[in-house]
């Protein structure tokens, strides 16, 4: 799921909301990893994959309100 296409965010956007998660370091061990990929550019981009533990956080957090 494109979480920054569902809500209708910039990516980089929902990128910075992630990491300002005050999460603790087991929590976002356990739950985001962050991986790199290349555009169809060519540029490398960085994006975040998440389970469920981390889709419900940023889900209970309402990213509407958080990129606000």
């Amino acid at each position: 799921m494109k979480v920054a296409e569902v809500y209708g965010k910039r990516h980089d956007h929902v990128i910075e909301k992630i990491k300002g998660l005050n999460c603790s370091k087991e929590f976002n061990r356990l739950n985001f990893r962050g991986v790199e990929y290349i555009d169809k550019k060519g540029g490398l981009r960085h994006s975040s994959i998440f389970n469920q533990g981390g889709f419900s956080l940023v889900e209970y957090r309402s990213l509407d309100h958080l990129m606000k």
